[in-house]
């Protein structure tokens, strides 16, 4: 399977260890606007411009930037092709029953999605965070390392939550 990954930075660094760790026969490709000749990450993966990448060679791509606004700019902009938008969860996620993660969401190492929670499209869960049962995530928002959103919780849109946040039960609306 060949995987784009659009972006070079952090985020895109922890998405393609997230892949490679479950998948490692995956072949990456990275596309990223600043691109520099024969640059590559993990010394293995190319890193190419947005001008030379052609989706029709990916069999999935991942919008792998951690800034909420420009990862949905991102993601809205590229065309529908063959290769859709992956979601990506980190096989020691733990994923609640009932539990929704829509396209383009990445779920990482340790992360708990708590029964019948909502991730929207885009979002970041990071490292150990916890979802927990029934909350909602807005698309495009990003709950960081060791984060916990408690049950009933609702977070809009494009919200970024830092490392060790803790929205209380039932919070509505937290923007």
């Amino acid at each position: 399977m060949r995987t784009a990954i659009i972006g070079c930075g952090g985020h895109a660094r922890s998405v393609a260890d997230a892949i490679l760790h479950d998948a490692p026969d995956t072949e990456l490709v990275f596309v990223d606007e600043a691109a520099r000749p024969d640059e590559t990450i993990f010394d293995r993966y190319p890193v190419i411009s947005p001008e030379s990448f052609d989706p029709d060679t990916c069999d999935g791509y991942v919008v792998a930037v951690g800034d909420n606004g420009r990862r949905k700019q991102l993601t809205e902009d590229l065309p529908v092709r063959k290769a859709g938008l992956l979601t990506v969860v980190r096989e020691s996620a733990c994923i609640g029953i009932g539990a929704l993660i829509e396209a383009g969401s990445v779920v990482l190492d340790g992360a708990h999605i708590g029964p019948e929670a909502q991730i929207g499209k885009g979002c970041i869960i990071n490292t150990h965070a916890v979802i927990e049962h029934e909350a909602k995530i807005g698309d495009y928002s990003h709950v960081s390392v060791n984060a916990v959103v408690c049950g009933r919780a609702e977070i809009g849109a494009e919200v970024f939550l830092g490392a060790g946040s803790v929205v209380r039960d039932k919070t509505r609306n937290c923007d």
